[in-house]
């Protein structure tokens, strides 16, 4: 009974191991070397916490899917409406018409110069 039970507990554990082990491959030994120096340092030597980190920081820098098209999109709106507010009060500014000339009739006569 005792060896079935100890049978059982090691296969809980690899189990367990399976699930969360981690191998990492061709790396090269000064990225592991400073990977394993920020883990000790900042992380009190919990690799699963410094990849997380890690991950989160890539995540920040480099977006996912269409985010970084969406923020430019939203940029071009916002020049689009900036060029559309100056249009506007550029045509609410009055023409100039040049000099001009009232006649007797109300009508206005350009002067050449």
């Amino acid at each position: 009974m005792e060896d079935e039970e100890i049978k059982k507990k090691v296969e809980n554990f690899n189990q367990r191991l399976k699930e969360t082990a981690l191998g990492v491959n061709k790396m090269k030994p000064e990225v592991k070397k400073r990977f394993l120096e920020i883990s000790k340092n900042d992380f009190a030597n919990d690799h699963g916490v410094t990849i997380e980190w890690l991950v989160k920081l890539y995540d920040g820098y480099f977006p996912k899917g269409t985010e970084e098209q969406d923020a430019k999109i939203d940029l071009l709106a916002d020049e689009i409406e900036k060029i559309k507010g100056e249009l506007s009060s550029l045509k609410k500014e009055p023409e100039d018409k040049g000099d001009f000339t009232l006649s007797a009739d109300g009508s206005r006569k350009i002067r050449k110069s």
